[in-house]
């Protein structure tokens, strides 16, 4: 199963063929449910509906990744319901989540682990309980079990599309495990959250991540059991997400992932290609964004010490072309180009961390520090352009946006930016 790259419409196809012959309505059912998902969608505010808002990503998860449209219909009856409360706030339930808006178990992790990010880097705390619903992942032979279970999507038989579990539990564990302030955090709060991350945990769970990777590209990503056989599908996002996380938390003594120069060289190779097998959307002509771009440039910053000045000349220059991107196609009147499916916090959050990685913001870019296009503004005035529109139209008080502050606020400051591997 150790293909070379594939591009995104290669599987897709394939993905699609399984689901329609498990039902010939498939493509209608799917377009109905992803209409009225969309419309319910565009009437929530994600600054006083945090919960309906985890309503619209699980529902789209659900229309996306599954045939289950029974299930899908009951969550956007839920969705709608919940659009009459307009002064939600999210807050710990009573199964140790931070996810009332979530029926499914790994979807609650990702909220959850964002809120214990920003207790920890807040520095304020509150009232914690016991993270109960997260008890197995003490246990690392469940742990693997449950990754494994997940690797190979079976969709003729099961109708299910792994990827988005996978790489989402990929994501969190990467965080609990190698990030080591949220370790500390963990550790300290222990008799209120009952959650420990042991080392065995960590060194079953690194080695587990050893053994996924591609030796062919250097890449992780999600495995198909096809009719015409099995492919192994690069993904930038699955990539990025355990470079960023295992590399960049280490700095005194820097750790590195295996294969670095055969990553660098597959992210370079896949340009053209459709996120998440490579850079570009699947709009048609082709465009870039500023999510893609950040997980690209970062691919590049944690690799750029593993490669020869050769392979630094191919990267430069796409590092350039992206910045050039951003100020040209993304900025404008104070704030970023948003995808549809995006928050608008999330937008000015991968807007200024890709400027941050590309190195606009200041010199800890390992190629150093690089200018906007011509007549473009300088770092300090751009980032009070952004932070005054950001706080007065899109702060929504999440992890995004209390990072976006902190950024933009040092940039203004002319203080020590956090570093790459702050979230």
């Amino acid at each position: 199963m150790r293909n070379p790259p594939v591009d995104r419409p290669f599987v897709m196809d394939r993905i699609k063929a399984d689901y329609r012959k498990r039902d010939p309505a498939y493509d209608a059912k799917y377009n109905t449910l992803g209409k009225r998902a969309g419309d319910l969608a565009a009437r929530v505010d994600p600054r006083t509906q945090p919960i309906s808002q985890q309503m619209v990503d699980e529902s789209n998860w659900v229309i996306r990744y599954t045939d289950d449209w029974p299930r899908a219909s009951a969550l956007l009856d839920r969705l709608q319901a919940s659009l009459a409360d307009t002064n939600q706030a999210l807050s710990q339930q009573a199964d140790g989540s931070w996810g009332p808006g979530c029926t499914e178990w790994y979807r609650k992790l990702e909220p959850t682990v964002d809120a214990l990010n920003q207790a920890q880097q807040s520095g304020i705390v509150g009232k914690l309980s016991p993270l109960s619903f997260m008890k197995p992942l003490e246990d690392p032979t469940w742990v693997v079990t449950y990754l494994d279970s997940l690797r190979t999507s079976r969709i003729g038989e099961a109708g299910r599309n792994n990827r988005d579990e996978f790489g989402a539990v990929l994501t969190e564990l990467s965080q609990l495990i190698f990030k080591p302030e949220l370790r500390k955090f963990l550790v300290d709060h222990y008799a209120e959250l009952d959650l420990k991350i042991s080392s065995e945990l960590e060194a079953r769970y690194t080695k587990y991540l050893w053994d996924l990777q591609s030796p062919v590209t250097g890449f992780w990503g999600p495995s198909y059991s096809f009719p015409d056989g099995p492919i192994e599908v690069q993904d930038v996002s699955f990539t990025f997400h355990i470079v960023h996380y295992y590399d960049d938390y280490d700095l005194q003594d820097r750790r590195s992932v295996p294969r670095l120069p055969l990553i660098a060289a597959t992210t370079l190779a896949i340009q053209k290609y459709q996120y998440p097998n490579g850079w570009v959307t699947t709009d048609k002509p082709p465009r870039l964004t500023d999510h893609n771009n950040y997980d690209v440039v970062t691919l590049f910053a944690d690799c750029w010490p593993a490669v020869d000045a050769g392979v630094q000349k191919q990267m430069a220059p796409q590092v350039r072309r992206l910045l050039d991107w951003c100020f040209n196609s993304s900025i404008h009147d104070g704030q970023f180009d948003r995808p549809s499916d995006m928050t608008p916090a999330d937008s000015y959050y991968y807007g200024v961390r890709f400027l941050q990685v590309a190195g606009f913001w200041d010199a800890t870019a390992p190629w150093g520090q690089l200018a906007g296009p011509p007549g473009s503004l300088q770092p300090k005035p751009l980032a009070e352009n952004l932070l005054q529109k950001f706080n007065d139209a899109f702060y929504d008080g999440s992890e995004s946006a209390d990072r976006v502050r902190s950024i933009l606020g040092a940039v203004i400051a002319g203080t020590p930016l956090p570093s790459f591997g702050m979230v």
